[in-house]
């Protein structure tokens, strides 16, 4: 499997777990950060952020770029498209991740969301 494609199922799989606590712990790196309109996010304040949340359902990406760091770290950004599960409206944003390698698996370190510009007129 390719290192985009390691990085874009991980991707997915954290879009998918909103809610689920467990599989942040699991694959949140201790020392992670998130970065958000509302503010910088420790590991523990995501965890109370998506605390009852709902998953992402039909995501969509595109403009996909994995690079790797060095031998345990790796970059990827997109453009996300997806709906709050139950919901009819998207939600559009540029995303970059930083995962490093850690006991043999990816962990999630560094994780922002940037909404893509918008035009009036």
């Amino acid at each position: 499997m390719s290192l985009q494609d390691e990085l874009l199922e991980m991707e997915r799989a954290f879009w998918g777990a909103g809610g689920d606590a467990e599989f942040y712990r699991a694959n949140f790196a201790a020392d992670g950060h998130c970065v958000f309109a509302v503010g910088i996010l420790d590991k523990d304040a995501t965890l109370r952020g998506i605390a009852g949340g709902l998953p992402w359902s039909d995501l969509q990406v595109s403009e996909v770029v994995a690079t790797p760091i060095g031998d345990d770290a790796a970059s990827i950004v997109y453009r996300g498209s997806a709906r709050p599960q139950g919901g009819d409206e998207r939600y559009e944003t540029y995303v970059s991740s930083v995962y490093v390698r850690r006991d043999g698996r990816w962990q999630l370190f560094l994780h922002q969301h940037v909404p893509p510009a918008t035009t009036d007129g």
